[in-house]
């Protein structure tokens, strides 16, 4: 389940683009690879495959299914009927089999921690010609990989997993959206995935991408959603089966890395509640808080951003955590299970390390002596990576927000209360569906208030607003 960023496409202002630069500089987002890095990639990427100690899974039809233009291609799916449920493979791009213990690549990789996503570029945890060349899972070439083979009865619930190292070959790289149909399986199986999560609590809040594109305003470009399609869904059920399944093979075995969210605020959930009620976005009377602002329906930049407060806002410890620890054991409350990342190893850096022992754990072998070591530093790394990416993501749409605004400086606006800090009340506009504080303000959430625009400064970042 990837993380979707606001993006921008061609023919955004030459000074948007110019802020979105100076951020990645503010914030000291890496560039370029060091020569060293580059080098060692190449050499990595012109090896042979290879295939010493792996299955031959050549013969099965992966494909694999993103957005259009993505080329670093983690995940690729084969799904059977299996009597009345089914047999997922799941092929995830081996890292492990390009880099090298020790190496440059692996140095560098631990200083980016993740692939860090800005509107107009993305800055990758791996060099381009294995994250999106050799290590990627594009189609018609052999890959090594290591799959996850996973039973799942008619009900949506799996069964243990088996985890392997293999060579596969992607038939096909296919689109979301009208291509999606074309995975077979996938809808059958992403269905009845969806309703065992719904079953054991798990409350799922995922977001469209924001796209920045032109537009016939002052500014020269609007703030947009992408179409989200049935077939993301399902998609992500599908990878959420697979980190599941190896989260619950590392807590039996009593070692691994393991992604951990505390329980939600039930005040801030009544707030959430309280707001989308009033924003109309949800039913007055619905009953759980969280997962009725997960399932609001609406304007969809309204619902967009109440969707973005409850998932930032709400759940409280998010992180990772290296087992075994002091404390109970590793859990997840969105997914409602222990749950673990090891899907998405050309973006994080985390992946490949959980992959490693999980392909050591499922053949009943033990793990090598350095990776309890290991996993203890990875919190750590993956903390401070994200903290960089979060604060970009924040800090690109701030400013977008402020260039939108900076032309109503004095207007009044409608807005929704839907939560407190110790500066005033949290506040959405209803229209555009901008998020805010506004200072000194007791009002409960779910009221109704009226604000005027003090200032709107792209050069600061800022958007402020006084009472009416």
């Amino acid at each position: 389940m990837s993380r979707r960023r606001l993006r921008a496409v061609p023919r955004v202002p030459e000074s948007l683009l110019a802020g979105f630069a100076q951020l990645r500089e503010e914030m000291g987002v890496p560039s370029a690879f060091p020569g060293e890095v580059t080098h060692e990639a190449r050499a990595a990427a012109a090896a042979p495959v290879p295939t010493d100690g792996r299955e031959d899974l050549r013969g099965l039809e992966f494909v694999t299914i993103d957005p259009p233009s993505s080329r670093d291609l983690d995940q690729a799916m084969c799904i059977e009927r299996r009597d009345d449920g089914f047999l997922l493979r799941y092929a995830i791009a081996d890292v492990g089999a390009f880099v090298r213990p020790g190496g440059a690549m692996e140095r560098e990789a631990w200083t980016r921690g993740t692939t860090i996503y800005a509107p107009d570029v993305k800055t990758p945890l791996y060099p381009p010609v294995l994250s999106e060349g050799a290590a990627s899972l594009l189609p018609d070439v052999d890959r090594p990989s290591v799959v996850f083979e996973v039973p799942v009865d008619a009900a949506g619930d799996a069964g243990p997993c088996r985890v392997f190292r293999a060579v596969v070959r992607s038939r096909a790289k296919l689109a979301y959206g009208a291509e999606g149909g074309r995975v077979p399986l996938l809808r059958e199986l992403g269905t009845v995935l969806a309703a065992a999560a719904e079953r054991r609590g798990a409350v799922e809040i995922d977001l469209p991408g924001q796209q920045v594109v032109p537009a016939a305003t002052p500014e020269g470009f609007a703030l947009t959603l992408e179409t989200r399609t049935p077939d993301e869904d399902w998609n992500a059920q599908v990878s959420l089966c697979a980190n599941v399944s190896g989260a619950r093979l590392m807590l039996g075995a009593g070692m691994g890395l393991f992604r951990v969210l505390g329980p939600p605020d039930p005040d801030r959930v009544a707030g959430l509640q309280a707001a989308a009620a009033a924003l109309g976005l949800t039913p007055p009377g619905a009953r759980d808080g969280l997962r009725a602002v997960a399932a609001s329906s609406g304007p969809e930049r309204a619902v967009h951003q109440l969707r973005r407060s409850a998932r930032a806002a709400v759940p409280t410890g998010a992180g990772y955590r290296a087992w075994p620890s002091p404390g109970d054991p590793p859990f997840h409350s969105a997914v409602a299970a222990p749950y673990a990342h090891a899907t998405a190893p050309l973006r994080r850096l985390a992946d490949r390390y959980v992959l490693d022992l999980l392909v050591e754990l499922s053949a009943g072998r033990p793990a090598p002596p350095d990776t309890a070591g290991t996993l203890s530093r990875l919190p750590e790394v993956m903390g401070r990576a994200e903290a960089l990416a979060d604060r970009l993501e924040n800090a690109c749409i701030d400013l977008v927000e402020a260039t939108l605004l900076r032309s109503h400086v004095g207007e009044r606006f409608a807005a929704v209360v839907w939560g407190a800090n110790d500066r005033g009340a949290r506040i959405q506009l209803r229209d555009p569906p901008v998020r805010a504080t506004l200072p000194g303000s007791d009002a409960r959430p779910g009221s109704d208030v009226q604000v005027v625009l003090a200032e709107a400064d792209p050069a600061r970042r800022i958007v402020a607003f006084r009472p009416a």
